[in-house]
């Protein structure tokens, strides 16, 4: 139990907690707290109470626009705008269906890595998080973003939206340089990829064709890759493994086609042509190459 004053509020807001008020008499008052883990919640009021206020929450989205997305641009506009509706995370729901917890966590995995990212010289005035909590905070919202997905079963139900976050999960995981969470991640999204039959996508030939299934594709290729070069394991997904077919076929190489075989250029040829040249790099010059591709 607490005496009831600013600080405490201001404290409270960076961390997952229930409130109860005790009267115990006319002239004294109490508050009785009771903090929650984040990877232990299951309720979706507790959730919501630590996502950033609307105008946080707006200053976030724009950041990560402008600086996080591209040029990768992993979550389309679209979808960023229609998640990051202050008027769908709200306290109170009659009813959270499976699709609120998936915007949800995509929305506390946004901000998790944009609070980390964020210029510490303007996080309090722009996101009201002071600098000595951004970690914290970072790190809960990040606890929150894959509590949400276990609660939808991700891993027995996998979709695209959910290759999207454990992306973002793995940005910021390499932040910290977590090893063995890195590695589980990158298999977890290799598997999810096979299982929704991302690697038999036709390769793109205009901007036209472009989804955003095949960017998926290619980032994990070249996830997979790089974890493969800087832990010096073997990668799960070899090129030369795949089923061949005829140029605009499914076979991945056929991604790496020059400028003078098609005039179509994009972010997934350059990431297909990385992926290639790192994927053919002897085990044992990994770890020193590594820094270079990076």
């Amino acid at each position: 139990k607490l005496a009831i004053d600013d600080n405490v509020f201001e404290y409270l807001s960076t961390i997952p907690h229930q409130v109860s008020i005790n009267d115990a008499n006319e002239n004294s008052k109490s508050i009785s707290i009771k903090f929650l883990q984040p990877d232990k919640l299951d309720n979706w009021d507790d959730f919501v109470q630590v996502i950033p206020d609307n105008l946080a929450l707006s200053n976030i989205a724009q950041f990560f626009k402008l600086y996080l997305n591209p040029p990768m641009n992993l979550i389309d506009a679209k979808t960023l705008d229609y998640c990051f509706d202050s008027q769908k995370l709200v306290k109170g729901k009659s009813l959270v269906i499976q699709e609120d917890w998936e915007r949800l966590s995509l929305v506390a995995m946004v901000c998790s890595l944009t609070v980390l990212c964020y210029p510490q010289d303007s996080i309090e005035s722009h996101l009201n998080i002071k600098r000595t909590n951004a970690l914290y905070v970072s790190n809960t919202l990040f606890q929150i973003s894959k509590n949400c997905l276990n609660i939808v079963k991700y891993r027995e139900n996998p979709k695209l939206i959910h290759l999207q976050i454990l992306l973002l999960c793995s940005n910021y995981l390499k932040v910290f340089n977590k090893k063995n969470l890195l590695i589980t991640t990158n298999s977890e999204m290799v598997s999810i990829a096979y299982t929704l039959g991302l690697q038999s996508l036709i390769i793109p030939q205009n901007s036209l064709e472009v989804e955003t299934s095949q960017k998926i594709w290619w980032i994990i290729c070249l996830n997979d890759t790089l974890n493969s070069l800087k832990f010096q394991i073997p990668p799960l997904i070899r090129l030369e493994n795949l089923p061949k077919a005829q140029i605009g076929g499914s076979h991945i190489l056929k991604a790496f086609i020059s400028a003078e075989v098609s005039s179509f250029n994009s972010i997934i040829t350059y990431i297909a042509k990385i992926t290639k040249i790192c994927n053919e790099i002897p085990l044992v010059s990994k770890q020193t190459t590594v820094e270079y591709v990076e």
